[in-house]
């Protein structure tokens, strides 16, 4: 390193970290949230070998149905990474469907188009009929859609009730209240086996059901109101054996008499309590209500606009702009630096009504600020855990919780708390500072747009400049050519030199005023110039 340079960096603090934004494993995370199951695992095979990788890959492996790949990753990811509230509730997830799953047998289809996981026995008997419906709806109900499934459909035929709870997050009760049979959720079709019930049920049906919703959410990006999906996959469901002689269109005589009743008493299921999901419904009886209704809702669209309609409907949904709800309390929550040095964030978090959050968060700033840090994040991280990754205010949490972990050598729980904190506060300065410090030497593309984008937020800030130094000469030492870096070089060092020199102006102007010709001083009745 030049002479100059050495100079310029002494007493600048050094930084770490990466923004989901740009880090390709919070993109695999996106998209795997998209229901974009291929994309996300090519980017995945692109990625350094890591914790973080591992913890991701976990998830992927989850998707695809391999339990205990996902467990070992997730595992092994936790042990390098530590624990932390963020990773409990998918580690959990992952070890609850490895143990539902152990011992199952695993059905492949000779082309490999679908994969169907169940317990040795008499669940054999379905499969040849499962395989069937799952083929013939993705053919006739991605025509009707107008979208293909890249990758083989997974089934899981779960033993019983209880096991569709752990694999799904919904309770027992919520199960047992709605009537709750089958559900697809992480790209895979999840069905109570027919030798779980008395007398049985159309579980073919039920699969073709949950596989629409498959097809939906990979067309629309996972942006489509439960009512729409719920109208599709309602009216859909049959329509894989809709070429045979004795299917039949339209609701069964008794659902449509109960529907036309509910319309006369004037207690229709509305929209609303559809969401998020049929299943948290009060009753089996609403469910089915809730379900007629939708499917009328499709009957109305087809007699509209046709599938073409239906297909574009789909097409404009997964052009929708998706947001975020925060919670929380919104008011003046800034992140601007106000006097005695805290942020208006800091100051209205430790100011919130929830006590049992704020007094978390005061105590791990206490413990911080008198060297206990070890403490700190465990105090950080009980906050943040009462807040959620949604509150408005988690950012600040995060990043506290960020910087104590890279003082404790941390590195990767930081970048995921710092990740975290960006999801809510995209513009966050600490957030981008610290995660583009951390993906200089694994991945120096997504450095430079976060180290880039706290420049573009505060570009008189050394560390800034300090970071991008290193950033510069790590790509020079590469022989990277996509950029002029010796150039960057020069220019941040300049940056720094001017910045030093306007630092030095401005103190030796205070001290002038302490002490010099032209110095305030404070009386009683106010500031007053000396001559």
């Amino acid at each position: 390193m030049k002479p100059l340079l050495a100079m310029l960096l002494l007493g600048t603090l050094f930084c770490r970290a990466s923004y989901a934004a740009v880090d390709p494993l919070a993109r695999v995370e996106e998209l795997l949230a998209d229901w974009q199951l291929v994309q996300a695992g090519s980017l995945l095979q692109k990625q350094p070998d890591s914790p973080a990788t591992w913890w991701v890959e976990a998830w992927v492996e989850f998707h695809k149905g391999d339990h205990p790949k996902a467990r070992q990753l997730a595992d092994r990811a936790v042990e390098a990474m530590g624990p932390a509230p963020q990773t409990k509730q998918r580690l959990e997830l992952i070890r609850a469907m490895d143990r539902i799953t152990t011992g199952f047998v695993q059905y492949r289809s000779p082309d490999g188009r679908v994969v169907i996981q169940y317990a040795p026995g008499v669940d054999e008997v379905v499969l040849p009929y499962v395989e069937d419906a799952v083929r013939r709806t993705l053919k006739v109900v991605g025509r009707d859609l107008g979208h293909e499934v890249e990758h083989p459909v997974l089934v899981q035929l779960l033993p019983n009730a209880e096991a569709l709870a752990s694999a799904t997050g919904l309770s027992a009760e919520e199960i047992a209240t709605s009537g709750t049979i089958a559900v697809c959720k992480y790209n895979r079709l999840m069905i109570i086996s027919p030798r779980a019930t008395l007398r049985g049920f159309g579980y073919l049906d039920t699969a073709s059901h949950e596989l629409v919703h498959l097809i939906i959410s990979e067309k629309t990006h996972n942006r489509t109101p439960i009512w729409i999906h719920e109208a599709l996959a309602k009216y859909e469901e049959s329509r894989w054996r809709s070429d045979e002689p004795d299917h039949r269109t339209g609701l069964h005589p008794l659902r449509a008499t109960r529907l036309r009743r509910a319309v006369t008493e004037d207690r229709l299921v509305s929209f609303e309590q559809m969401h998020p999901s049929m299943a948290l419904l009060p009753s089996a009886e609403a469910a089915e209500l809730a379900f007629s209704e939708v499917y009328t809702v499709t009957e109305f669209l087809l007699a509209r606009k046709g599938y073409e309609g239906i297909r574009a409907l789909l097409e404009g949904l997964a052009q929708k702009r998706p947001g975020v709800e925060l919670v929380g309390e919104l008011d003046n929550l800034r992140t601007r630096k106000a006097m005695g040095g805290k942020s208006e964030g800091e100051r209205r978090l430790s100011a919130m009504r929830r006590v049992d959050l704020r007094d978390h968060f005061h105590l791990g700033q206490l413990l911080r600020a008198r060297g206990r840090t070890r403490a700190s994040v465990v105090e950080y991280q009980k906050a943040q855990q009462k807040a959620g990754s949604k509150h408005v205010a988690s950012f600040v949490i995060q990043d506290k919780l960020g910087l104590a972990l890279l003082a404790l050598g941390h590195d990767e729980g930081a970048r995921q708390a710092f990740s975290a904190s960006l999801l809510v506060q995209p513009d966050g300065l600490e957030a981008h500072l610290h995660l583009g410090q951390l993906q200089i030497s694994e991945n120096p593309a997504a450095a430079y747009l976060n180290l880039r984008q706290a420049l573009r937020i505060n570009p008189l800030d050394p560390r800034v400049h300090v970071a991008m130094m290193r950033l510069t000469e790590r790509r020079l030492k590469d022989g990277d050519e996509g950029r002029n870096w010796q150039g960057l070089v020069e220019r941040h060092a300049r940056a720094l030199l001017l910045i030093r020199n306007h630092a030095q102006s401005v103190t030796q102007g205070i001290k002038g005023m302490d002490s010099g010709p032209g110095s305030v001083s404070s009386g009683m009745n106010g500031t007053t110039w000396s001559k």
